[in-house]
């Protein structure tokens, strides 16, 4: 069989039956097993023939994903003048979402095509008899974030009467200050949170944003459109802990210094068993994942733990901070320490956010009024060990039961997970992905929506037994 021939739909079939491609952690196809039996199979006389028809044909001969899984509105909403302009916008994802919401609000008018009056609408609570899903009732005005992106999206387009349109979302009202004090957890919350979480790098990073309120991307650092993190400092590594001074070295990037947080014995050896359990290397990342996993990841949990606050736009991995701030203030540790162990640069974000005096504080203060129980931040942090040690073990034994394998390696040596944010990214351009690559990553990312861990859809699309990586 010459390696030129076109091969029929059932020869095809039986080609990659026999041969499988083996796969980064990117998908992409770094080589084939199976190609020894394929040459025997197909009686050809050297094994590039069967690289040859893998070159030409390196999936098999299956029908595509429907488009159908899209909804008709989002279909419908991408064909606008307006997101063909807007589509390769520096914001877009963020832009797609607000805009599609206005253009529905307003009888599906492109954007490209709206009146000075329709723009000015979007600022009322209803908006030909309906709701308007734009609107914050707390400012009784159209929430500052939609304001922010409807903006972006008029300047990206640059129509017609562009200066008079922004002048119609300019001055959007904000939420007071004081609104921010309420997105920190109570005790309960926290035992609530931990019960829900559902992966070990995850349960991980919320132990340790909620004991140092480090900004998320501090923490995990955020990444290009490569999954690469930038800049190099935001990895937090494990050479970056130091058990001599009970403390972790962290890249504050908006400060653009080292700050170290001090941390309690007990977490620094939860975060031991966690580094030896996944067979991190020393200068391995201690978090697989991007900022905008973990926000996804602790909202989700969050609302599924039934703590009202998360359902409010915002709230996710920075609620670790507000958290650690307002107990930490609350809880004996002073201004100082808390602008040390968080890395702010003032005072005057934490008094205006967190800072709100309980009363039996006041009584201590003014009246020399002792609380029955005065609990200082160690004992407070303290009192949920036993139930991270809980949880973590809970999650370790469905891993080590669903994979049936040693605890020692739960996780390939250099798993660094999936960034589903680059994943729809390349599924957005499949012109430059070639067809393979293609229809595996739509796979995997159909398994994300539908809700299953990384870990989940890794063993199922076995990748876990072809490499380690």
């Amino acid at each position: 069989m010459p390696a030129t021939i076109k091969l029929s739909t059932d020869q095809l079939k039986e080609l990659h039956k026999i041969v499988k491609p083996i796969l980064d952690n990117k998908g992409n196809i770094t080589g084939w097993r199976g190609i020894t039996e394929a040459k025997e199979h197909f009686h050809v006389k050297t094994r590039q023939t069967i690289y040859n028809w893998l070159e030409k044909y390196p999936r098999p001969p299956e029908r595509e994903l429907r488009g159908g899984v899209i909804p008709k509105k989002v279909l419908e909403f991408e064909e606008t003048d307006a997101w063909k302009l807007l589509k390769k916008h520096k914001y877009s994802p963020e832009i797609k979402n607000s805009l599609m919401q206005a253009w529905e609000m307003l009888d599906k008018t492109d954007p490209a095509t709206w009146t000075i009056s329709q723009i000015e609408s979007l600022r009322k609570e209803e908006i030909n008899g309906k709701h308007n899903e734009l609107w914050f009732q707390e400012t009784d005005d159209i929430a500052p974030n939609h304001a922010v992106n409807l903006r972006r999206a008029l300047k990206g387009l640059k129509a017609e009467n562009v200066h008079e349109k922004l002048l119609a979302l300019e001055n959007v009202k904000k939420g007071g200050a004081g609104k921010r004090k309420e997105w920190f957890m109570e005790t309960e919350d926290i035992h609530k949170l931990i019960g829900e979480i559902r992966d070990l790098n995850v349960l991980t990073y919320l132990r340790i944003g909620l004991e140092c309120g480090g900004r998320p991307i501090s923490l995990a650092g955020k990444t290009d459109s490569r999954g690469r993190p930038f800049p190099h400092e935001l990895r937090l590594t494990v050479d970056k802990i130091n058990r001599t001074r009970h403390a972790i070295l962290r890249w504050e990037n908006k400060k653009k210094v080292w700050a170290r947080a001090k941390f309690q014995d007990s977490t620094l050896d939860f975060l031991d068993k966690y580094i030896k359990d996944h067979n991190i290397a020393p200068d391995g990342d201690i978090f697989p994942f991007n900022q905008d996993h973990y926000h996804e990841k602790l909202k989700s949990a969050g609302i599924r733990a039934g703590i009202v606050m998360f359902k409010k736009p915002g709230t996710g991995a920075y609620t670790l901070r507000h958290t650690f701030a307002t107990q930490g203030l609350a809880h004996n540790l002073s201004i100082e320490s808390v602008m040390e162990q968080g890395g702010w640069e003032t005072a005057d974000v934490i008094m205006a956010y967190y800072a709100g005096l309980k009363e039996e504080k006041l009584d201590l203060e003014f009246l020399d009024i002792k609380p029955d129980v005065t609990r200082t931040w160690k004992s407070w942090i303290g009192q949920f060990d036993q139930h991270f040690k809980d949880q973590y073990q809970k999650i370790l034994t469905e891993i080590v039961s669903r994979k049936r394998i040693p605890t020692a390696v739960v996780q390939p040596k250099v798993f660094r997970g999936y960034s589903w944010g680059w994943v729809k990214g390349m599924l957005d351009h499949p012109e430059k992905i070639r067809p393979a690559t293609l229809l595996v990553w739509r796979k995997a990312y159909k398994m994300h929506n539908e809700g299953k861990t990384d870990l989940q859809i890794r063993h199922e699309m076995g990748w876990d037994k072809k490499n380690a990586t």
